[in-house]
């Protein structure tokens, strides 16, 4: 009998919490299509991937940028982005002088900026940004580009940069400080 009531209110509590989601999903009133998220997340040797990265100068500091363009996004709701960075020892974040940043530009002229905070093994942050004033009404089709960056005093090249940020060691390992990278940004996709 026990096993039944069980099983009886686990069904209860399922159906409740499906009868909610429909419930969100009726009285969703939003002009825009699905919720998405896009995501860009990398380990250890993969941040070095080309599809993401990309350097920079800005003043005397290097910087390592990922990046990705999302298309489609409805301009009616606005963007929810996390950034995070993991790094492999708490003390490197002060030992090597390293800044982290994330970003997120639309139509070209506009960005909005947020320093990451180093809170234990990571840097984090979170950023809202509506994109609707930037596009033409009635045109709900938008776009934008999301990334973060880490940033440090330049070590002179190019080369001396990538070495320290992301060294190899003689068996060809990644040694580097930065365990992963994370940028997720959660919006809604353009309704035709």
């Amino acid at each position: 009998m026990k096993n039944f009531i069980f099983l009886l209110v686990s069904i209860l509590i399922l159906l409740g919490l499906n009868s909610c989601k429909l419930i969100d999903d009726l009285l969703d009133d939003s002009p825009c299509g699905p919720k998405s998220t896009a995501d860009i997340y990398l380990l250890g040797q993969g941040q070095t991937s080309d599809k993401y990265l990309n350097t920079y100068m800005d003043g005397n500091n290097r910087v390592f940028q990922w990046s990705e363009l999302v298309e489609n996004v409805c301009t009616e709701e606005h963007i929810i982005s996390e950034f995070r960075i993991a790094m492999f020892d708490p003390s490197s974040i002060t030992r090597l002088n390293i800044k982290a940043r994330g970003k997120v530009s639309y139509q070209f002229l506009y960005e909005k900026n947020i320093e990451l905070q180093p809170i234990g093994l990571e840097f984090k942050a979170k950023l809202e940004t509506g994109i609707k004033n930037a596009f033409v009404a009635p045109d709900l089709n938008g776009w934008f580009v999301h990334s973060v960056e880490v940033y440090f005093p330049t070590k002179g090249s190019l080369e001396a940069d990538k070495n320290f940020l992301f060294p190899i060691d003689k068996e060809g390992n990644f040694q580097g400080e930065i365990i992963s990278i994370e940028v997720k940004s959660k919006h809604r996709i353009y309704k035709k």
